[in-house]
């Protein structure tokens, strides 16, 4: 099962987010595919430097 970071948003399976080391969370929603973060109007508003997957909303 996918968890996502109360952080970042990234989605992982890890209990820990691999990226910032934050907590993760099974309670979320949306999900945003990043391939070319540095061209990416979504990645600059999320703040997001890494791609991936990642989580619209986290609880």
């Amino acid at each position: 099962m996918q968890r996502a970071c109360k952080n970042d948003h990234f989605l992982s399976e890890e209990a820990v987010c691999p990226l910032c080391g934050g907590p993760t969370s099974k309670n979320w929603s949306g999900i945003l595919t990043i391939l070319d973060p540095e061209n990416s109007q979504m990645a600059e508003a999320m703040n997001v430097t890494k791609p991936g997957s990642y989580a619209l909303k986290v609880r």
